[in-house]
């Protein structure tokens, strides 16, 4: 009984470790620039980069929070991200109510720096923060002073 229950559970976990949501699979030119530092930086504030960057096969989970008081906010940007091409994963309040003062923060892993990119040009003002994650998602956190995303021209 008890080998049948642990066989059970372990192709439960096998199934669920090896199916993962859809991810973002993104081929573009974006017109930010790269950085060097993932201490935090503006999108566009290193004079020092190249004028595009190539971000390849950008494959990772986006999630949208809202860090504001605005009703609906991290829900219809994330409806505006879907429709740009975006697989959303988590759409919600900010977990951490860091109440952000800027427009924007893109979290994720160092090794996610493309995809960082990727999304931070979406959001003109966006700063990238990079933290201790191990999977490919990205946060986008929405702050006080977002007001759109950047025209579908502009962003990668």
């Amino acid at each position: 009984m008890i080998a049948g229950w642990a066989l059970a559970l372990g192709v439960s976990a096998y199934s669920f470790l090896t199916s993962s949501p859809e991810r973002n699979t993104v081929a573009s030119v974006c017109d930010a620039p790269a950085h060097g530092s993932a201490a935090g930086f503006a999108v566009g504030s290193d004079p020092g980069g190249p004028d595009g960057l190539m971000a390849g096969q950008a494959n990772f989970i986006l999630n949208v929070y809202n860090s504001t008081k605005r009703d609906s906010l991290a829900a219809q940007t994330a409806t505006q991200l879907q429709q740009r091409g975006f697989v959303v994963d988590v759409v919600s309040n900010d977990p951490l109510k860091s109440n952000l003062t800027i427009a924007a923060q893109v979290w994720g892993a160092q090794s996610e720096m493309n995809e960082l990119r990727t999304v931070a040009a979406e959001v003109p003002g966006a700063q990238i923060m990079t933290d201790s994650r191990k999977d490919p998602s990205v946060d986008l956190i929405l702050g006080n002073r977002f007001t759109s995303l950047a025209k579908a021209s502009s962003a990668c």
